[in-house]
């Protein structure tokens, strides 16, 4: 039978890959809960850019729908010249 001074080497390099093992799977989650921060942030901030864009739609929407017939033209020429970025935006980009 092994005394315990000779069995205790081994158990402590065994403690010290496990340690090793534990601190990498620590930094493996660590990045991924990062990059899921960082995107969530992103996601966040395209809904609040598509939030302006659809009151900014609606508004102009409502303005044409509220308008009289006869001066329809000219509030028309001046949406017009506004940006649309529901148009000219790419998909994906």
């Amino acid at each position: 039978m092994a005394s315990p001074e000779l069995a205790a080497p081994p158990l402590a390099h065994e403690y010290q890959v496990l340690l090793r093992h534990c601190a990498s799977a620590q930094q493996r989650c660590s990045c991924t809960l990062q990059a899921q921060q960082r995107e969530i942030e992103r996601l966040q901030a395209e809904v609040q850019r598509l939030r302006a864009v659809l009151v900014l739609r609606d508004s102009q929407l409502a303005l044409v729908r509220a308008e009289p017939v006869a001066p329809r033209p000219l509030l028309r020429q001046v949406l017009a010249q506004l940006p649309a970025p529901w148009l000219t935006r790419a998909a994906g980009s």
